[in-house]
């Protein structure tokens, strides 16, 4: 009894489960062999479990597929593989894929800049993450920048060294009306002076939020 796009797509989804993007990949490849074309659930699915694993060029790969077949991506398709690129710490392929979105007439979610800003901040790009802040802003894309947005941004500067800026993000956030969370406060803290970080870790209190461990190595620091 020959498989059938159903089948496939239940093995599709158990090779996600099991982290196993290779084999889910492959399980694609079988279904058109079989002369099956894959539909947007079950691409999804593949590209879900490369972006969990940063296989960001298989997933580009597939999204490239994806565009040349009948199976459209969607905006959350072209977001797992901004997470894929982000997880593997490649922001150039992430900028890149915010483009191609807006090319084939997709319009990128805030999301879709906070993996893309994360992606920024693990290897050092920092202007690029602060322009895709500033695109946000002005409304070029998105629905705006969220708590994820500027706390990644803050990110980025800190892992540059750029303590000062990261300070003037959290004031930027803040006129904006966005509430700090634990992730920006550590953000903030990890590169601020001794004088700055304890108004940070008072400000953290007042907001409800425990330091972490890390939190408090970072004052520490901060001291010497």
């Amino acid at each position: 009894l020959a498989p059938d796009a159903m089948s496939f797509g239940i093995l599709v989804k158990a090779w996600k489960a099991a982290d196993n993007w290779a084999a889910a990949l492959q399980a694609l490849q079988d279904m058109r062999e079989a002369a099956l074309v894959p539909n947007l659930l079950n691409c999804a699915a593949v590209l879900r479990a490369c972006k969990d694993s940063g296989s960001w060029q298989a997933a580009r790969r597939l999204l490239w597929e994806m565009f040349h077949e009948s199976t459209e991506p969607d905006v959350l398709s072209v977001n797992a593989v901004i997470g894929a690129a982000e997880r593997a710490a490649c922001w150039e392929p992430a900028l890149h894929l915010i483009e191609v979105m807006s090319y084939h007439e997709l319009a990128p979610s805030t999301s879709s800049a906070n993996a893309a800003i994360s992606a920024c901040g693990r290897s050092g790009a920092w202007p690029v993450s602060l322009a895709l802040l500033g695109a946000l802003q002005n409304g070029t894309f998105g629905s705006g920048p969220d708590v994820v947005t500027w706390s990644s941004v803050m990110t980025a500067c800190g892992r540059s060294q750029r303590g000062s800026l990261s300070s003037q993000l959290l004031r930027e956030m803040q006129l904006a009306s966005v509430t700090p969370n634990a992730i920006t406060f550590s953000a903030a803290i990890a590169v601020a002076e001794w004088g700055d970080v304890l108004q940070l870790l008072s400000d953290m209190t007042r907001g409800s939020l425990r330091p972490c461990v890390a939190d408090m190595n970072s004052a520490m620091s901060s001291c010497v």
